[in-house]
């Protein structure tokens, strides 16, 4: 009867892991059971689309972000968007703070907020808490608890997994109710 939820969802992510050179390497690919993505995608379309942005923003190598295969020299160094660090791993340290930077960019988009509505007695609110814009969970707080720090928080709400449709569902309330959002840091 729920179709939205039987839908696999975020089976792409992306990862962020060193090479032997010391050198931070982007990739793309399914999600691993053992392994935490640096963010969800739903397809690996949308996760080389992410990967070309971080690349042309930051000027990150196509070799390092694997949206060029060959060992050929770097199709953008010609372009003076490369500055050539997949050549020469004395770059390494400079190369990683531009990857950092560009997660770093990726993460400041997802914002941490919270969503609170009318509990069940006058006394308590409803929350869900959106954490780096992903499913926290919801849990019902006292009117004091409000204003307390975000971990606090958490530790009366109900942890919850994450998926699309949840998403979905919270992205059009807020339309509808932009008064009820609280940003959080």
């Amino acid at each position: 009867y729920n179709r939205a939820l039987k839908n696999p969802e975020g089976k792409f992510g992306l990862y962020v892991y060193e090479n032997q050179n010391g050198m931070y390497q982007l990739a793309v690919g399914k999600k691993m059971k053992f392994l935490k993505p640096h963010m969800s995608i739903s397809s690996l379309a949308e996760g080389y689309k992410i990967l070309r942005q971080l690349s042309d923003n930051y000027h990150l190598c196509p070799r390092l972000s694997y949206l060029q295969n060959s060992q050929t020299d770097c199709s953008k160094i010609d372009g003076g968007k490369c500055d050539g660090s997949c050549h020469d791993p004395q770059h390494a340290p400079a190369y990683n703070q531009k990857v950092e930077d560009a997660l770093q960019s990726l993460k400041s988009e997802s914002e941490t907020y919270m969503v609170v509505q009318q509990g069940r007695s006058d006394e308590e609110k409803c929350c869900i808490i959106m954490e780096e814009g992903v499913f926290y969970g919801m849990g019902f707080l006292d009117d004091g608890r409000l204003s307390e720090k975000l971990s606090v928080m958490k530790e009366h709400i109900l942890p919850s997994p994450s998926y699309q449709y949840i998403h979905h569902l919270i992205e059009s309330h807020i339309v509808q109710y932009p008064a009820q959002v609280n940003l959080l840091s």
